[in-house]
C-alpha cells in the first residue's frame, strides 16, 4: 500500500527523479538527458526531478524474450526511491513485434529496486521529440495509465472521460491524439483528460509537496551519491 497525504487533500506538484541505463550504443547522456526532460517536464503537473546515467552491458543492447528479466534487475543497488528507470536499447524483438517500448505492468513499481517491476524499456529513434514521446507514454504505464483503446475490444482503461476507438488502425480515431492511444504517431498533442492526470498523480513515481508552494521532500532512501552494483 502507498498513502500520500497533502495538508488540504489537493495535488500541489511533485518531482519524478530518473535513473538512465544506456547501452553505449544507443544513444549519448546528452541525447537521453534532453530526452528525459521532454519526456517528464510538465506530465500530468509534475516536473523533473535528479536525472541519473548508468551504463548498460552490450550483452542488453538487443532485448528479447532470453533478456527481458533480466534487464530489470540491473536497477538493483541504484539510488533514488521513488524513481523512474529507464532502459535504452538498439532493439526491442519479441518475433512478430518490435516494439518502441514497454512497461512491466501498469502500474510498475518505483519503490522497489531490482525487481521485474522496476524499469521500463525503450529505444531511440534518432528524433528526440519523439522518443520523449514514447518515454512519456511508457510512464504513463508504469503510473498506472492503460491504453485509451486496444485493437481488441474491451482491453481499454475504463475512465470515463477517454474516448475509446472501435478500430484503432483507422486514422480518425477521437483518441488519436491522446498520450495512451495505442500506436506513435509524429505530431501527436499526447493529451491527458482529467481523469488520466489523477491518475498520475495518485501514483507513487514522484516526491510531493504537502503543500500549496511547498518543496519536495528529499528520496525515501535517504541516499543519492552511490553508483548500483551487479544484481
Amino acid at each position: 500500500v502507498w498513502y500520500r497525504q497533502t495538508l488540504d487533500g489537493a495535488f500541489h506538484g511533485g518531482a519524478v527523479d530518473v535513473n538512465v541505463f544506456r547501452v553505449p550504443s544507443a544513444a549519448s547522456d546528452s541525447y537521453v538527458n534532453q530526452m528525459v526532460a521532454g519526456a517528464i517536464e510538465g506530465f500530468a503537473g509534475l516536473s523533473l526531478g535528479t536525472v541519473r546515467n548508468f551504463t548498460l552491458s552490450p550483452s542488453f543492447s538487443v532485448v528479447d524474450g532470453n533478456n527481458v528479466a533480466a534487464i530489470y534487475l540491473e536497477t538493483a543497488g541504484a539510488p533514488g526511491k521513488p524513481v523512474l528507470n529507464v532502459m535504452v536499447v538498439d532493439l526491442i524483438d519479441f518475433g512478430m513485434v518490435q516494439p518502441l517500448g514497454f512497461a512491466p505492468g501498469i502500474p510498475g513499481n518505483p519503490l522497489v529496486q531490482g525487481s521485474l517491476q522496476s524499469a521500463v524499456v525503450m529505444v531511440t529513434t534518432g528524433d528526440n521529440v519523439f522518443d520523449a514521446a514514447t518515454l512519456r507514454h511508457e510512464a504513463g504505464h508504469f503510473a498506472g495509465l492503460l491504453h485509451t483503446s486496444e485493437q481488441l475490444m474491451g482491453f481499454h482503461d475504463r475512465l470515463s472521460d477517454t474516448p475509446e476507438c472501435p478500430d484503432v488502425m483507422q486514422i480518425n480515431c477521437p483518441d488519436l491524439n491522446n498520450l495512451m492511444f495505442p500506436f506513435a504517431f509524429p505530431g501527436s498533442q499526447l493529451t491527458l483528460t482529467s481523469q488520466q492526470a489523477m491518475v498520475v498523480q495518485a501514483s507513487a513515481l514522484y516526491r510531493g509537496a504537502v503543500e500549496d508552494g511547498g518543496g519536495f521532500p528529499a528520496p525515501l532512501d535517504g541516499s543519492m551519491a552511490f553508483a548500483p552494483g551487479p544484481p
